[in-house]
């Protein structure tokens, strides 16, 4: 959903505020232009008060209730390491509204990832890891309605002794 407003100034010259809630967030959003996308099906209420900065006048409010039905933005967070030894690393993580999961890993410090697998359940197995080697890894969902936001990054060492969480 976005909102925009071509108008930044007020009739006398005074600049124009745009403060923006919506139901599913804790903080207003504001601006000009402002986008929001809902992650999961239900009711929302959201609503826009165009206010004048100079007397703090209300210039215009719209308020609307929409209902978010079918595909909605895939998710995927909180990406932990749950094993890891000399041969292989067991990564999970918390996911919604996915079809799939792209696993990605990195190397060389973080500064090339590429896409090793996808599948569809929260959690991975790594099989092609080399004793003592140090890897990087990110999970992107894939939903009916597009890709997600990547989750956080874990570095883990693939290591014969013990689990070894360097970040």
């Amino acid at each position: 959903m976005t909102f925009s407003d071509v108008a930044t100034e007020n009739c006398d010259q005074s600049t124009l505020t745009y403060p923006c809630t919506f139901s599913d967030l804790p903080t207003p959003a504001s601006g000009q232009s402002v986008t929001h996308q809902y992650s999961a099906a239900g009711t929302y209420n959201y609503s826009l008060t165009v206010t004048d900065s100079v007397t703090n006048a209300t210039v215009s409010t719209a308020s609307y209730s929409i209902t978010v039905t079918g595909a909605v933005i895939p998710t995927a967070s909180a990406l932990t390491v749950t094993s890891a030894s000399a041969t292989q690393i067991t990564l999970s993580w918390t996911g919604s509204n996915a079809s799939s999961y792209n696993i990605y890993r990195s190397s060389n410090g973080g500064a090339h990832f590429i896409a090793i697998d996808s599948c569809v359940s929260t959690s991975y197995t790594d099989s092609l890891v080399t004793a003592g080697s140090t890897y990087e890894y990110y999970v992107v969902p894939t939903g009916t309605c597009g890709g997600g936001s990547q989750s956080n990054t874990v570095t883990v060492e693939a290591t014969a002794t013990q689990l070894s969480m360097v970040s």
